[in-house]
């Protein structure tokens, strides 16, 4: 499943989880944070996740909110504090949050300059409308 918003763009909310992992690594209990996710399945619609992430400080909801762990291992506690107090799968989280969170600007970014380029078009050539979009669907 790839992170989406429902216009495509890789999003998530990044800087949320970003915060309950780093006050993790820190040691500290994170308040209760409601996660919400939207991905792309096979078929290339989008769907809705959402995980609840407790004060106690586990991960078990957003793992088992993709379907990584099962309903017995999350009521058993996989995920928790214990599980996920691994310096380095902090790290590499947080680094993936990041690198999700600038994969989002970056997109967006680039979807304004096709916008900005696309009217700059239609107007030097006095076009009415001119469509462009992509493998991942139309750019509007």
């Amino acid at each position: 499943m790839t992170p989406a918003t429902p216009n495509n763009s890789y999003c998530c909310d990044g800087q949320a989880l970003n915060s309950y992992v780093e006050q993790l690594a820190r040691g500290s209990s994170p308040p209760s944070t409601t996660l919400e996710f939207w991905v792309k399945d096979g078929e290339q619609r989008m769907a809705r996740i959402q995980a609840l992430l407790p004060a106690s400080g586990s991960l078990g909801p957003l793992f088992y909110a993709f379907g990584l762990i099962t309903e017995e291992e999350l009521r058993s506690g996989t995920g928790g504090r214990e599980d996920v107090s691994d310096v380095n799968f902090l790290q590499w989280l947080q680094a993936t949050v990041n690198d999700a969170l600038r994969i989002a600007q970056e997109h967006e970014s680039l979807k304004l300059r096709i916008r900005e380029a696309r009217a700059s078009v239609e107007q030097e050539f006095g076009l009415a409308s001119l469509q462009v979009g992509g493998k991942l669907g139309d750019v509007a």
